[in-house]
């Protein structure tokens, strides 16, 4: 059973992520950064996936500049769907990775994380391992204990467009 749902937590990025693009559930707005179709004035976002990480990055790449490559693309993904949305649609993101004074930089704030949220995590824990461990070289089992929810109405977070744009050159100056 265990072997079972290993499995298909690795193999089910390299079919539902293809599918719910083509579906238009999902959109790239870039490279690791995906959002849902809005949804009553919310939409939820994702950060890459095992499949994505798999097929872009180079071999050779070491583990810090894969790091690098995958916040850049964060932020411009996040940049990317805040010029695309209404003053007042919510963007909200379930992250075990950023803090809440990061998260506040960027305009959102901390909020509850719903437990069907956790439970989708927890069933793709692996899933999780493998891809953090793909983007670090090494093995890296997540912390869910350091599971946040952050939200943040797309008028936030362009009033901290000035940083995001700085952290972009930042990050884009060093790849």
């Amino acid at each position: 059973m265990f072997l079972f749902f290993f499995s298909l937590s690795i193999i089910a990025p390299f079919i539902d992520v293809p599918s719910m693009v083509k579906s238009g559930k999902i959109t790239y707005h870039s490279l690791f950064f995906l959002a849902e179709k809005e949804n009553k004035g919310v939409i939820k976002v994702h950060g890459g996936t095992l499949f994505d990480y798999y097929f872009v990055f180079q071999k050779n790449m070491k583990g810090q500049e894969r790091t690098k490559l995958v916040i850049y693309e964060y932020l411009k993904g996040l940049k990317n769907l805040i010029e695309s949305q209404n003053q007042d649609i919510i963007i909200e993101g379930t992250s075990y990775i950023i803090n809440e004074r990061t998260a506040k930089k960027l305009g959102l704030k901390k909020v509850q994380t719903n437990s069907s949220q956790l439970i989708i995590l927890i069933f793709n824990y692996f899933n999780l391992a493998m891809s953090i461990s793909l983007v670090k070289r090494k093995l890296h089992l997540p912390n869910l204990s350091n599971l946040n929810t952050y939200q943040g109405e797309v008028s936030a977070i362009k009033s901290k467009e000035v940083f995001i744009d700085k952290m972009i050159s930042r990050l884009d100056a060093n790849n």
